[in-house]
């Protein structure tokens, strides 16, 4: 399943039952840039998405990883990877 980042921003957001605006406020821009994040219109720098990351707890690379894995195969991976 092919899934972009503003997509994975918002679906973060809606299960942390958190609004645009304080998200926003929590990393330091307005509810129109996150909103334009959300919808894929802009895309966050390096420091607002280490931010997003840790407000959500996941990793910048899951953010950026726009293929989800299923957890076997993100199993797989991690031993192939030997991490």
């Amino acid at each position: 399943m092919m899934e972009s980042l503003g997509n994975r921003l918002k679906q973060l957001r809606q299960n942390n039952r958190l609004r645009q605006d304080q998200v926003a406020s929590l990393v330091g821009v307005n509810k129109n840039t996150m909103c334009s994040y959300e919808n894929d219109v802009r895309q966050p720098s390096y420091e607002i998405l280490v931010r997003l990351a840790t407000i959500y707890r996941v990793s910048t690379d899951y953010l950026l990883t726009y293929l989800v894995l299923h957890q076997k195969k993100y199993k797989q991976l991690q031993n192939w990877l030997q991490i």
